[in-house]
């Protein structure tokens, strides 16, 4: 076969022919290439985004668990706390409970003395009367003894008359002795029956004076014994009288107390809350009773005080209200018409807005150097107005609970520091706490805390 050889200018055609196709296919491939390079590199863009967006809110997660983290820590704290006070709220009902167990034992105890007084009182009284008795009868038997000594005396004396008319006989008689021997005989006879007569009637008197000194001395005893019965009749109505006067002074002092608190005080101050929850139990609903409960609170306890001779109430919410006047000063305590016009003054305002406690604490605490010995304090919440904010606190966004322990710790801690340190005696200003949280563990701690620290006691009234 031979082969034919083509023109050197085709041969140049038909390599530039498979050069520009060689060209096209490179170029086509680089095309695709770039193509599928620029789709790789979107795809990439898009995954880097989505992995930057994945980042970022996984950040924000661990920025809110860190948040959720130390909130947590917090509220552990808080509840410990919380549960450090309720076991020491607990060892405080405890004492109170077991003082209160003590008082009934002692009471029981001398009412059972009292008791037994009374029967041996009455155990005297029957031997007295018994004595009495015997002594009327020991002078029935005199007097029957002395009768029949008188009729033995007059039959004694009729005896010697008849004695003397014999002898009289006998005389007249002697001279006819020869004659009336018989008679005179018969005359003898008579005189010994009268001498032996005379000898027993002797001898009955002598006994009836025996019996008459005997009678007298039983008599002597007698009345020896009713004076020692009536001696000991007097102590024990001593013993009965000091025991009444015991049992009587034990009944006032329990009687003294308002549901644990010792009602004590000469001036004193009420610090009655009137925020909007002072009537309701919870901020949804209303409790009409509750206002009207408060307000006779204050009149009991006021009618309760043994030794009351000055008060003031201070009504407080973010505002200071003196309901029977005379702000900064003392009003006199009359028996019977203080507690009518106290209570009729804190049931004719009406509870609204809310509650700081800090300047009702600086008001009362201003009345100390005017004699201010006791503070009852009646609220129902923990204090969420008034100075003990830091500025971070401010600006921040708190709970109620964590507003109210703010603010609390703010006025005990210048409760201890400045209103109530001791005077030069060592005493402090007695506030007593009456809460009408129902249901609050935190108010109740708080209120006992406050009167635990200022020599008082606290009480949270129960639901009405």
């Amino acid at each position: 076969m031979k082969i034919k050889h083509k023109a050197p200018g085709f041969v140049s055609m038909w390599m530039l022919d498979v050069f520009c196709c060689a060209l096209g296919c490179v170029t086509l491939l680089w095309l695709l290439k770039t193509r599928d390079a620029s789709l790789a590199w979107d795809q990439t863009q898009t995954v880097q985004a989505e992995l930057l967006e994945t980042q970022l809110n996984l950040f924000d997660r661990n920025v809110e668990a860190m948040r959720l983290s130390a909130d947590i820590e917090e509220l552990q704290k808080n509840l410990a706390l919380t549960n450090e006070q309720k076991t020491e709220a607990n060892a405080q009902l405890a004492l109170v409970r077991k003082e209160r167990d003590e008082t009934e034992k002692n009471l029981a105890l001398a009412r059972k003395e009292f008791e037994d007084q009374a029967k041996n009182l009455a155990t005297v009284k029957d031997v007295a009367e018994k004595n009495a008795r015997n002594l009327a009868l020991a002078e029935k038997t005199a007097k029957d003894a002395e009768a029949l000594l008188k009729s033995r005396r007059e039959e004694a004396e009729t005896l010697a008359k008849k004695s003397t008319s014999l002898e009289k006989d006998l005389a007249k008689k002697t001279a006819e002795m020869a004659s009336l021997t018989r008679n005179t005989l018969d005359a003898k006879s008579r005189q010994e029956e009268l001498e032996r007569m005379n000898a027993q009637l002797a001898a009955e008197i002598k006994e009836m004076r025996l019996r008459t000194a005997n009678n007298s001395a039983s008599v002597d005893e007698l009345k020896k014994k009713l004076d020692q019965a009536a001696v000991q009749l007097i102590d024990l109505q001593g013993t009965k009288a000091k025991l009444a006067d015991k049992l009587n002074k034990m009944q006032i002092e329990k009687d003294n107390k308002f549901a644990g608190i010792a009602l004590t005080g000469r001036k004193v101050v009420f610090l009655v809350d009137m925020s909007g929850s002072m009537e309701r139990t919870d901020e949804n609903t209303v409790a009409p009773h509750k206002w009207p409960i408060v307000a006779g609170t204050v009149a009991k306890i006021m009618r309760s005080l043994p030794n009351l001779e000055k008060y003031q109430i201070i009504m407080f919410s973010n505002r200071l209200v003196y309901p029977l006047g005379q702000s900064g000063e003392w009003l006199d305590y009359e028996a019977g018409k203080s507690e009518t016009k106290a209570e009729e003054a804190v049931k004719g305002t009406r509870p609204l807005g809310e509650t700081n406690m800090y300047e009702p604490f600086e008001a009362a605490f201003r009345m100390r150097s005017k004699g201010l010995d006791t503070i009852y304090l009646l609220s129902d919440g923990l204090p969420n107005a008034g100075p003990g904010l830091s500025p971070t606190q401010q600006q921040a966004v708190l709970s109620e609970s964590q507003l109210g322990d703010i603010l609390g710790k703010h006025i005990r801690q210048t409760m201890n520091r400045n209103w109530n340190r001791p005077d030069t005696q060592g005493q402090k200003v007695r506030i007593n706490s009456v809460g009408f949280f129902y249901e609050s563990p935190d108010v109740g701690a708080f209120l006992w805390a406050l009167s635990r620290e200022n020599d008082g006691s606290f009480v949270g009234m129960s639901k009405p």
